[in-house]
């Protein structure tokens, strides 16, 4: 899917976190509630209106729950286009990664213990998120990582669920990610699957382009 670089996008991925009940719905209101804020995101200032929306989607979450009387939590990693420049932002573990000249970076923040610590990827630190959406405590805003930096062509940006991390190494994604082909996102949700993994897999693809970029998602 090919688009105007001159018009705001957003894409994001959520994942409901493992061990919580209905952590599919916390993911789904995350999602939802993002995508209901799009056409004020799209026509208002930027970073305010994004803010918002992580807010509501943080307080959703929360409020659905509470009522519930349960605990659900999900991750959030996420990309908005506007004017040649993309904010990254992203809570929890979900990756979102740059491929410019060949060299991947990992964009995103990895929100977990292990992440803060250096405990290795396999020890259940890795597990344990300690930013996400349906903190009771923590505007979803807060506890949110963002940055922002410029686009150019022949940038790939990836945003994935951290069950593509599980399955494929960073050389691998990166491998498969620069491919001239037209299925790059499926093929990294594939490959996951076949190595093995059960968590939920998503990945969405994007290619900078001299006047636009192209997507892909799965």
């Amino acid at each position: 899917l090919s688009m105007d670089l001159s018009e705001k996008r957003l894409f994001a991925v959520s994942d409901g976190a493992g061990g919580c009940a209905k952590g599919e719905v916390a993911s789904a209101l995350t999602v939802s509630t993002l995508f209901g804020n799009l056409e004020q995101i799209k026509n208002s200032d930027t970073e305010e209106m994004l803010n918002n929306a992580l807010d509501e989607a943080n307080s959703n979450v929360v409020s659905f729950f509470e009522k519930e009387g349960n605990i659900g939590i999900a991750t959030v990693s996420g990309l908005l286009f506007e004017n040649n420049k993309v904010k990254v932002f992203n809570a929890g573990d979900s990756p979102v990664y740059l491929i410019e000249d060949g060299i991947m970076e990992h964009l995103s923040r990895e929100h977990t213990l292990s992440g803060k610590s250096g405990y290795g990827k396999k020890s259940i630190a890795a597990n344990t998120i300690t930013r996400y959406m349906g903190n009771s405590e923590v505007p979803g805003s807060e506890a949110v990582y963002s940055a922002t930096t410029d686009i150019s062509a022949g940038m790939i940006f990836i945003i994935a669920s951290d069950g593509v991390e599980k399955g494929l190494s960073e050389n691998q994604i990166k491998r498969v990610s620069m491919k001239k082909r037209s299925n790059v996102a499926e093929t990294l949700v594939k490959r996951a699957e076949k190595n093995g993994v059960e968590d939920d897999i998503t990945a969405i693809v994007i290619k900078i382009s001299e006047d636009d970029f192209i997507t892909e998602s799965e």
